[in-house]
């Protein structure tokens, strides 16, 4: 997969905010893109927009679990099959909600703990039901898994 198209769409939209709680224009596009509404949380529908960007279909929906492919894994279970590379997609597991609730894409290697991410629906902070689209850094030990649809 040629991920150029991908990072670039995904770095253009850093700096969308949201309008209200998970609206707005903008963030209505990437939600109608998996048939979400607004008021959907959208990191799912952000990551979907941006491949139809590209003139790529992935088959996920407006879930975040639906972006980890177990057909192409890249870091699952805290190892690595591979080297990720920008464009990949990362999902976040949360313990109190028992299942995969935050997604967005793997962008470049900070360190060997932790990486720097695009991605929708969050905050400064890592919030899963954000206000925007940010470039953020986050660790390895907290992410449950990088694939990649090919």
């Amino acid at each position: 997969m040629d991920s150029s198209c991908i990072t670039d769409v995904a770095d253009s939209q850093i700096g969308v905010r949201e309008i209200g709680e998970n609206g707005g224009w903008r963030v209505g596009q990437y939600q109608k893109s998996t048939g979400n509404k607004q008021g959907d949380s959208w990191c799912s529908s952000f990551v979907h927009w941006c491949y139809l960007q590209c003139g790529k279909t992935i088959p996920t929906n407006g879930g975040a679990y639906s972006n980890l492919n177990y057909k192409h894994l890249v870091y699952f279970n805290n190892k690595f099959k591979e080297s990720p590379i920008p464009g990949d997609i990362f999902t976040i597991y949360s313990i109190s909600q028992k299942r995969i609730h935050h997604t967005g894409f793997y962008r470049d290697k900070y360190n060997d703990k932790m990486y720097y991410t695009v991605e929708g629906n969050t905050n400064t902070n890592g919030s899963s039901n954000g206000i925007g689209v940010f470039k953020r850094i986050r660790s390895y030990n907290t992410t449950y898994s990088i694939s990649r649809f090919d």
